[in-house]
């Protein structure tokens, strides 16, 4: 069993003790004299923040440490359980996929045998058209017929005698989804159409630890458009024995 960590305030005697207020100190700064002694209590303060942190440091070890053991007791206690949860859901996966794709199929035969059907009896209308328009005495009734026949070809096809489409079978307490995820292939053409504003410019964000690298190795000397080098200044000290 991992050990339990007691979290323990930092103990006052590992730190030293700041008399003058930062306020004070702050509002002193005038001359060479008032800005050594404003170093010499930023460097107490540094040390004092210094012990602090390591004090939380060490606790925070031994948390991460006992996290660990804690994540590999996990592992052990699942992993019979996840091999057979992962072979029943892929055979499950496949059964499913199979089923929907075998609906699809049997609904694309009876709806393509439909279509036919529906081709079949237009044709037959059609010739129907075309014969009453031949044996029509008076040119109006002919052109009539003609207009029939005209509308006839121009109207969508309605597939005739189409049953329900056929469903994949559904299974009690489990139900499959579809989720997607995208992968880029050819970042040079991904880049080409955020430029050109057909991919909106979140889709290529740029790298700012890689930015920030290359800022403090070059400094003012890095030069790419679009991005300006900024200056950060701060103080660095001696730690105080």
């Amino acid at each position: 069993m991992p050990d339990i960590v007691t979290v323990e305030r930092v103990p006052l005697s590992a730190v030293p003790v700041m008399h003058t207020t930062a306020q004070e100190i702050a509002a002193r700064i005038a001359d060479q004299a008032s800005a050594q002694e404003a170093a010499n209590y930023l460097r107490g303060l540094r040390t004092r923040i210094a012990a602090v942190k390591a004090h939380y440091k060490t606790i925070r070890a031994k948390v991460r440490a006992s996290l660990d053991d804690i994540a590999v007791m996990e592992r052990q206690d699942l992993s019979g359980w996840v091999e057979a949860e992962t072979l029943v859901g892929g055979a499950l996966l496949a059964w499913q996929v199979a089923e929907e794709d075998a609906a699809k199929a049997r609904n694309a035969a009876r709806l393509a045998e439909a279509e036919a059907r529906a081709t079949v009896i237009r044709e037959e209308q059609l010739a129907a058209l075309a014969a009453a328009a031949e044996a029509a005495e008076k040119s109006g009734e002919r052109k009539a017929f003609e207009r029939q026949a005209k509308a006839l070809t121009k109207a969508p096809l309605y597939p005739v005698g189409t049953a329900k489409a056929e469903a994949a079978p559904k299974l009690d307490g489990v139900s499959g989804r579809t989720t997607y995820h995208a992968e880029i292939t050819d970042e040079h053409l991904l880049i080409a159409a955020v430029i050109a504003g057909t991919v909106p410019a979140s889709a290529v964000k740029p790298n700012q630890v890689w930015l920030n690298e290359q800022a403090t190795a070059l400094g003012e000397a890095l030069r790419y458009p679009g991005v300006t080098v900024i200056k950060d200044r701060s103080l660095t000290t001696k730690r105080v024995r």
